[in-house]
């Protein structure tokens, strides 16, 4: 039996001349930011926003791009420096959580990739190079495994992961059930579990992870960027 088109995801050149795999990326922006007080896709670091910088770290391995935004927003706020290479989506079902903002964007990646990384706005610190080792631990795992998580000493799961966008359809009905925890998903559908220990080799200080919420988790970070070299 010929393998199908879905085992052996191809690889691409991203603008650097880069090989990468065939991988998209969501990025969710939906949120209301109500700790925040305000949106934190504008939140600046550097000059750039938080939604820039994730973008330009993740189009480095991840084509296509999107970015869920909410319902009542049918193009990106000019203040946000949405960057031109990534669509715009809004999510019409609003206040339902990452899961809904989550389909949007498998539903429409759904027929240009087989699979697509999930990222939040608040985790501007994503590291290129860790997105790319996930990426390349995905591909080696076997086709009836529909997610890679990412999960703590806690057994609590983080929002950076990898889905294959089939399950986009699935992910709408288990949300029309009532299904609104992204950790619910670990027993919704079959996924390889790695540990942020596993991550480390690749972002020592796991900064990918850092999830800025906060005035004062954006302060504390603000404090520490100078420390950070490579925001990427």
């Amino acid at each position: 039996m010929s393998p199908d088109n879905h085992s052996q995801p191809k690889l691409i050149a991203n603008s650097n001349g880069v090989a990468v795999r065939k991988i998209g990326a969501v990025v969710l922006a939906g949120g209301y930011s109500r700790r925040m007080g305000r949106p934190k896709a504008s939140l600046e670091l550097r000059g750039r926003t938080f939604l820039d910088q994730i973008v330009r770290a993740l189009s480095q391995v991840c084509q296509p791009l999107v970015i869920v935004g909410a319902g009542d927003m049918p193009r990106p706020p000019q203040d946000w420096n949405c960057p031109a290479e990534a669509t715009w989506l809004s999510d019409r079902r609003q206040d339902e959580g990452p899961l809904q903002g989550m389909a949007v964007g498998l539903s429409y990646l759904n027929t240009h990739v087989d699979r697509s990384l999930i990222v939040g706005c608040d985790t501007p610190l994503v590291k290129t190079n860790l997105v790319g080792q996930l990426a390349d631990q995905f591909s080696r795992v076997p086709e009836s495994t529909e997610g890679l998580m990412i999960s703590d000493e806690n057994n609590r799961f983080a929002l950076l992961s990898i889905w294959r966008t089939r399950i986009a359809n699935r992910l709408n009905q288990a949300l029309m059930g009532g299904t609104r925890r992204f950790q619910e998903l670990a027993q919704l559908f079959p996924i390889e579990r790695i540990s942020l220990a596993d991550c480390q080799p690749f972002d020592p200080e796991l900064q990918s992870f850092w999830n800025i919420n906060t005035p004062n988790e954006y302060q504390q970070l603000l404090q520490r960027i100078d420390k950070i070299s490579d925001l990427t």
